[in-house]
């Protein structure tokens, strides 16, 4: 449990960092293969997310598009390759932020 809880602080501080090479590392760790025992696949894919949200938040909305479509293209995870094109949909103006669109899905489920 401590190792998840260093990855997702490490994760937040290059987040918030918002360097070229914060960014980047976000990038990479969202395409990187999870290296984890199966148990613990869902805590790596709510860090990826976590990862994604970074990018997103990145201040050089071009190089998060591309980032995130880069994500979107090499990813071997649905649900990380989902997050990344919406995060980049969102980016372009082409769709609701994310937030938005996880609200609509919670009140689907709720439904």
């Amino acid at each position: 449990h401590r190792h998840g809880d260093d990855r997702a602080m490490a994760i937040e501080l290059l987040s918030r960092n918002q360097t070229p090479e914060s960014v980047e590392i976000l990038k990479n760790y969202s395409i990187s293969e999870a290296n984890v025992a199966k148990a613990q696949i869902e805590q790596e894919m709510v860090h990826k997310a976590q990862a994604i949200e970074g990018l997103t938040a990145y201040q050089d909305r071009s190089v998060a598009i591309a980032y995130l479509d880069e994500v979107t293209k090499k990813t071997s995870y649905k649900f990380i390759k989902d997050r990344a094109q919406r995060a980049g949909v969102s980016l372009k103006n082409q769709g609701p932020r994310v937030e938005e669109q996880d609200l609509e899905a919670l009140r689907k489920i709720v439904k």
